[in-house]
């Protein structure tokens, strides 16, 4: 009975361990991301946006592109893109990438 119990919190342990590792390496990253409309012109001005905490991350330049620090956004958050007369667009954090370009469509 004691060596199951042993196995299941070091099972429990490793795992826990495991998930924090994930989680802090992907809030070190920066990544930069730029936001075209249908056409892949580079819109300006456009809010990225935490939506687990509706805060301003950070906004698109007149190239269209942005950095993106992930310091304290958890895997399982999303970021949003509204701009005026465009759809809002929603994106896991866990699947930006440096260099990805996020496609606004137009309402």
């Amino acid at each position: 009975m004691n060596r199951i119990i042993i196995y299941s919190v070091t099972i429990l342990a490793s795992f826990l361990f495991c998930w924090r590792e994930a989680d802090a390496q992907v809030q070190g990253k920066t990544v930069c991301l730029t936001v075209t409309d249908g056409f892949s012109a580079p819109l300006y001005g456009v809010y990225v946006v935490d939506t687990r905490c509706r805060l301003l991350v950070t906004a698109t330049d007149e190239e269209g592109q942005c950095e993106v620090l992930l310091k304290g956004l958890l895997v399982g958050d999303t970021l949003e893109f509204p701009c005026l007369v465009f759809y809002v667009k929603r994106v896991a954090v866990d699947s930006l990438h440096d260099g990805m370009v996020i496609e606004l469509l137009e309402k």
